[in-house]
């Protein structure tokens, strides 16, 4: 969604979000998120710059978890960045409610109820629909978002060397902007393995996971 820079673009880098898949290729995805307090440590290769220097390390800890909400905040080059509120259904998608930041806090105005649980899409599927983000800024945009959830595939990680895992696709379409992410995700650890985001073609972020996660 939005990098703290206030556009709903930014947000993309911070879903991170840290779902348990099914180990299950072929069946319709089961999730559950980590428990409070896990976080999550990756590296980074970035060039945006704003509102902080580009991104060289990440972190996602889990807040908390209800039956039907998850909290999580993200640090980058360790300094806090935002929190993130999210419907446990969309839990691992960049479909988020609320983002709190030191500039203000963004929010979904309408369009996340039209999505489908991930637990209703299989590796294959593809949905469509349009979404009004309001920044912090107070502005107001309409996007039309698509998320795919593609083919397993193998991912070289640092901590547990080429896994299995499965590609989440999404993009943002805005009228003056053009947001895409890639999430590999891996069933078999139950964690985000690492992002590739961009933003209108020249902004990118990639991230991926350089230890295993911890309490």
């Amino acid at each position: 969604m939005t990098r703290l820079a206030l556009t709903r673009g930014h947000l993309l880098t911070a879903f991170l979000a840290l779902p348990l898949f099914s180990a299950n290729p072929a069946a319709a995805i089961d999730f559950a998120p980590a428990a409070p307090g896990t976080r999550f440590e990756y590296e980074c290769n970035s060039n945006i710059p704003n509102p902080i220097n580009p991104a060289r390390t990440a972190e996602i800890r889990i807040k908390s978890v209800d039956d039907s909400t998850v909290i999580y905040s993200q640090s980058v080059n360790g300094t806090p960045r935002m929190e993130i509120s999210q419907s446990r259904s969309l839990y691992g998608t960049t479909l988020v409610e609320q983002m709190a930041t030191t500039q203000g806090t963004g929010k979904a105005i309408s369009g996340l109820d039209k999505f489908p649980s991930l637990r209703n899409l299989k590796v294959g599927s593809k949905h469509e629909g349009t979404v009004q983000w309001m920044g912090v800024n107070g502005k107001e945009t309409t996007y039309k978002v698509t998320i795919q959830v593609s083919d397993e595939d193998k991912y070289r990680t640092v901590p547990y060397g080429y896994i299995p895992v499965i590609v989440l696709e999404e993009t943002w379409d805005g009228p003056r902007n053009t947001i895409t992410q890639l999430t590999y995700i891996s069933p078999e650890r139950s964690a985000v393995i690492g992002w590739d985001y961009s933003y209108n073609r020249g902004g990118s972020e990639k991230c991926w996971l350089s230890n295993a996660p911890a309490l």
